[in-house]
């Protein structure tokens, strides 16, 4: 008799490995979305600043810069 493997038992001998695959995917999908919301956090409250700031300095082509970027940034969510 051969020692060979069908198709089928090969597949469910890999299995737990397709699913720590899946599993490392699915986690680093995870991290790359909580990095990304929190870089956009930050870069939406760094805009905000730089808006007030250019209206406090009655600064109208900074204001339209920094509200331009930060429009774009508000409608992409």
């Amino acid at each position: 008799m051969n020692n060979e493997y069908s198709y089928t038992e090969k597949m469910y001998a890999s299995a737990p490995s397709n699913r720590k695959n899946v599993k490392s995917f699915v986690l680093d999908l995870y991290i790359d979305m909580v990095l990304d919301e929190a870089l956009t956090k930050a870069r939406i409250q760094q805009l905000q600043d730089k808006i007030d700031d250019a209206l406090e300095r009655k600064d109208k082509e900074a204001f339209m810069v920094y509200s331009k970027e930060y429009h774009r940034l508000m409608s992409s969510l």
